[in-house]
Parts: C-alpha cells; structure tokens; sequence
C-alpha cells in the first residue's frame, strides 16, 4: 500500500497508510481493484500501478492421475475457490482462471516440483492412500470467519 500511496497522489491513502493496524486489517481478503475503488489514483496511468504489484507466486497442485494409467496425460483435480465480501463475487486467481477462462486444447505453463521429503513405504505391497489438499485454502479460512457482506 506503500508503493500505491507513492504512485496514486491520493492524500487519503497517504493518510489512511500512517496507522499499520487499519491498513492490516484493510488488506485482509480485498484485491487490486478495491484498493483501486477505494483509494483511486489522482491520474490513471497503467504504468505506475504496474510498479505497486509483485510478481504472483506459481500455484502448485497434486497431480491426481497415475503415469501407469495415462502415460501421455497428467490429471489435475481443482476446487475452483469462489466467494463473496466485501460487496463483490470473488474467486481464486489460478482456480478461477482454470474453471472460467481455459478452454479444451487450451495450452498452459506447468512445471514439476519434486518433493525431497516424500516417499513411498518400502515394501511396495503396503496399501497407500494419498491426499492433496491444496495450497490455496486460506481464503476460505479467511473468509468463514468474517461476516459476509
């Protein structure tokens, strides 16, 4: 908000940034475009809001389909996230994007991330059940415990 006080020129996000405890509690659960409607900039220009935003971190999911099985495919199972506050339908940045944007014959960036510190029982008779829970469920945390608006 910081960045965003610099390039927006707007005096009350100046003044609303001076207290971290409001601006804490502000950034919970809210996106780009209410801190755009909130607090808009003095002039609109592309640029200066492009050097307020990071870089968004990659997504990472459990693939749920088995080499063995599909040697050519990888399955992915998706919860897409999809909820409402703060006066607006929200959903997940990469889920949504999979449900409401990508297509059949779509083509997207993926890329495999080991983990070290996974590993199958010895004996490859013992029976294994595995689960991904995901990585994106603290908005539904989040938002469970606010009242929605």
């Amino acid at each position: 908000m910081e960045k965003a006080a610099d390039h927006f020129n707007n005096d009350s996000l100046t003044e609303f940034i001076k207290d971290p405890e409001k601006v804490k509690q502000y950034l919970d659960g809210r996106d780009l475009l209410d801190l755009l409607t909130d607090f808009p900039p003095e002039s609109f220009d592309p640029s200066s809001i492009m050097h307020t935003l990071r870089k968004l971190p990659a997504r990472q999911y459990s693939i749920s389909s088995s080499y063995k099985a599909n040697p050519d495919e990888v399955h992915l199972t998706v919860a897409t996230v999809r909820y409402h506050t703060y006066g607006r339908d929200r959903c997940g940045v990469c889920t949504g994007e999979i449900a409401d944007r990508v297509k059949p014959g779509d083509i997207v960036n993926v890329y495999v991330h080991k983990n070290p510190n996974f590993k199958f029982p010895l004996d490859d008779q013992t029976p294994v059940i595995m689960i991904g829970p995901g990585t994106g469920s603290r908005h539904s945390e989040v938002i469970s415990k606010k009242e929605k608006s």
